[in-house]
């Protein structure tokens, strides 16, 4: 699937390791069944880890279409919320609004009909402006505009989520900032796309219990951070995990995080000090 190796052979080693220590204990302890959601930041640009080209992107739709029950995200917090599943179930999910998904990643998503999620940060794509790099020496890339966010919504396979106005950290943010955030966003795209915002994503997956209180004034789900599979019956559609797939995951371990077997790679994220994803 990923054709192409962004890290130095020392480097990829090392990832690979981390990565293998982490699939052992999802191998050995598989757990009950449930809604894995993998979530998916830039496709075709970029160069960053969780920046996937679009043959890698290609290939790993065309394995979920052949090997996954995939659902929207809707159908899987309802089902994993309400009772037990007796088969996992997936969901996709994309964060930011990039001009890329447009381009490469939407065209993919029609042609194998997978359902899929796009949290926008509004500011951009309202204001025609780059998003920011968020890091150092990337370049800042474009942002939808309305008219393609409304053409993704009316494929009827795209369902367009909140990721908050300017890509705030809500825990950082005074409650009146966060209403301003989370109102604006919802009623921007309620405006854009004439259907209902009930989908919310925090940027960089931080939040504070007053920020979380607003969510669920103003959504009816929320997605954070984990690598964990949401297991069936034991969902709080406010706090839905989510499985970053980047460009080191390989076949193998793009795999296993469909499989909700990668949990334990959190844990490598905290340990190096990542808090933004």
């Amino acid at each position: 699937m990923c054709r192409r190796n962004e890290f130095g052979p020392m480097r990829s080693s090392i990832v690979r390791l981390a990565k293998s220590a982490a699939l052992v204990p999802g191998l050995l302890r598989p757990g009950r069944a449930g809604l894995v959601v993998l979530l998916y930041h830039r496709v075709g640009d970029g160069t960053r880890n969780i920046d996937l080209e679009r043959d890698s992107f290609r290939d790993q739709i065309e394995f979920l279409r052949a090997e996954a029950e995939l659902v929207t995200l809707a159908e899987g917090v309802a089902a994993a919320s309400s009772r037990e599943l007796d088969r996992d179930v997936v969901a996709v999910t994309f964060d930011d609004g990039t001009a890329d998904f447009h381009e490469h990643a939407l065209p993919l998503l029609v042609q194998y009909e997978v359902p899929a999620t796009l949290y926008v940060s509004t500011g951009p794509v309202n204001e025609g402006i780059s998003f920011p790099s968020w890091t150092a020496g990337a370049a800042s890339p474009p942002a939808l505009n309305w008219s393609q966010v409304s053409e993704a919504a009316s494929t009827g396979l795209i369902e367009i989520g909140s990721h908050t106005h300017t890509h705030a950290d809500l825990d950082r943010l005074p409650a009146p900032a966060v209403e301003d955030e989370l109102r604006r966003s919802r009623d921007l795209i309620e405006e854009h796309v004439g259907a209902p915002c009930r989908a919310f994503a925090y940027p960089h997956a931080v939040f504070s219990p007053g920020a979380e209180a607003a969510v669920r004034r103003h959504y009816e789900t929320a997605a954070v951070g984990g690598w964990r599979k949401n297991i069936g019956g034991a969902l709080d559609p406010y706090r839905i995990a989510r499985v970053p797939i980047t460009r080191a995951d390989g076949d193998r371990f793009f795999r296993a995080k469909v499989r909700g077997r990668m949990a334990a790679e959190a844990v490598l994220y905290r340990f190096g000090g990542t808090r933004r994803a």
